[in-house]
C-alpha cells in the first residue's frame, strides 16, 4: 500500500504521486511482495516538519527513504520528498518533475530492500549485494556517489520519470 500526505498537493496530484509510485515500483518488485509493503509518501517544507533532525535533512536533501522496519507483517517505509520542488507550470507531469524524479530515486531503494540488495546496520554500515560498506561512504560526497546503491538509483531516476510520462502521454490519446 502507498499512501501521499502533503498540504501542499490537491487529491489529484496526490493521485499522480501514488500513480507513478505504483509505476515504479511494480517494475522492480513482485506482486506478491507488495501486499507486505506500507511506503508512505510525505511531501512537506520545513515548516510542516516537527523533528530538528528532519528540517535539517530537509534543508541538506532533496528527498530521503528510511526503512522503518516490520509492523504488523509488513515492510514499512518512510519518503520524504521537498515539496520546494514543485514548479509553477501548470501541466502536472512537468510541475511534478523534480518530485517525480527524486521520488524514482528513492523508490529504487525501497527496491534495493524489499528484493534483499540491501541492509543497513546499526553501526551505519550498509551490506548491498553482498559487499559490506562501513559508514564512511556518508563521510564525503565522493564516497556517496561511488556508493552503488546510489549508482543504481542515479542511474535510474531520469529514465524512469520519461517512461511514465511516456505511458502518460499515450493514455492520453486513447
Amino acid at each position: 500500500m502507498i499512501t501521499v500526505s502533503s498540504p501542499h498537493l490537491d487529491q489529484k496530484d496526490k493521485k499522480l504521486i501514488r500513480d507513478y509510485s505504483h509505476f515504479v515500483i511494480s517494475k522492480f518488485v513482485k506482486e506478491s511482495l507488495l501486499d507486505k509493503v506500507q511506503i508512505k509518501i510525505e511531501i512537506v517544507t520545513a515548516n510542516d516538519l516537527d523533528h530538528y533532525a528532519d528540517v535539517d535533512d530537509l534543508k541538506m536533501l532533496e528527498a530521503w527513504c528510511q526503512y522503518l522496519g516490520v509492523f504488523k507483517e509488513k515492510k514499512h517505509f518512510r519518503i520524504v520528498l521537498n515539496a520546494k520542488n514543485i514548479s509553477k507550470v501548470i501541466d502536472p507531469l512537468k510541475k511534478y518533475k523534480k518530485i517525480l524524479i527524486g521520488l524514482g530515486h528513492e523508490l529504487v531503494h525501497v527496491k534495493q530492500y524489499l528484493n534483499g540488495e540491501m541492509f543497513d546496520y546499526v553501526s551505519g554500515g550498509v551490506k548491498y549485494k553482498g559487499s559490506y560498506f562501513d559508514h564512511s561512504y556518508q563521510n564525503s560526497q565522493e564516497a556517496y556517489y561511488d556508493a552503488p546503491w546510489e549508482i543504481e538509483a542515479y542511474g535510474r531516476e531520469l529514465g524512469l520519470y520519461k517512461m511514465f510520462i511516456t505511458k502518460m502521454k499515450g493514455a492520453e490519446k486513447k
